[in-house]
């Protein structure tokens, strides 16, 4: 949720202890990515990774796969959030969601980083290239 530092991959990415070489192409591509997504670059390469083996490896498409795959990451978590109050839904249903937000509220400090993510985001400039694209511009604020 916190927006991250962004820099610029090197020839390599070391991910959960093994070294991941990165190519000529995708080091372009995660260097954007990380830039207009304000990633770091570890996750901007995973990204990217994960695009390419899907034949995907244009900057547009895989930074509106991002945004799109993120928003609905929200929107599962502003339902579960909404299910785990309501007591007029099916039993299975209510249970299935007080147990997922339940371990979301064990992290005592979830709010604070998800406010602090929204302030952080807020407080960011927006990327260069979003005016020109609507499509990317509705992408973009419906991240905060």
């Amino acid at each position: 949720m916190t927006a991250a530092k962004v820099g610029t991959v090197g020839d390599s990415v070391i991910i959960n202890g093994t070294k991941h070489d990165v190519a000529p192409q995708q080091k372009d591509l995660v260097d954007k990515l990380a830039k207009q997504a304000q990633l770091d670059t570890t996750e901007a390469f995973r990204i990217v990774s994960q695009q390419s083996r899907l034949g995907i490896t244009d900057i547009d498409t895989i930074l509106k796969a991002y945004l799109r795959e993120r928003t609905g990451i929200l929107r599962v978590m502003k339902c579960l959030l909404r299910l785990d109050v309501r007591n007029d839904l099916n039993a299975k249903t209510r249970l299935l969601a007080k147990e997922i937000v339940s371990k979301i509220k064990d992290d005592k400090k979830f709010v604070q980083k998800v406010v602090q993510g929204i302030k952080e985001r807020v407080d960011t400039q927006l990327p260069a290239n979003i005016t020109s694209d609507p499509q990317y511009a509705l992408l973009w604020s419906r991240q905060v």
